[in-house]
């Protein structure tokens, strides 16, 4: 989502184990889909980090200063295209819970 025309993610961080069983559907995603996603979004900065032993996740860093971590533990390379574009579509507000 843009705010005033401006896309409000900057950084995308993806954080993977090169050889951890639970990263086996970031491994197939960053192959097939990352390239191409990268691409339709020259804007974005795509970051990649690899640290054995820990899940994947999926950290969205935005302009006004938040971040939003998701877990892609375990997740089909289609599921995680679209955590992915909703990190991308998402202002970067806190959540806020009234009780």
């Amino acid at each position: 989502m843009s705010l005033k025309g401006v896309r409000q993610l900057k950084e995308l961080v993806i954080r993977y184990s090169d050889y951890d069983g639970s990263s086996k559907g970031v491994r197939e995603w960053m192959r097939t889909q990352l390239v191409p996603f990268a691409n339709n979004n020259p804007d974005l900065a795509v970051k990649t980090v690899i640290k054995r032993c820990v899940h994947p996740f999926v950290r969205g860093n935005y302009l006004n200063g938040n971040s939003k971590t998701i877990c892609i533990k375990n997740l089909h390379p289609d599921e995680i295209n679209s955590y992915v574009g909703n990190l991308r579509n998402q202002i970067g507000r806190k959540v806020l819970t009234i009780l």
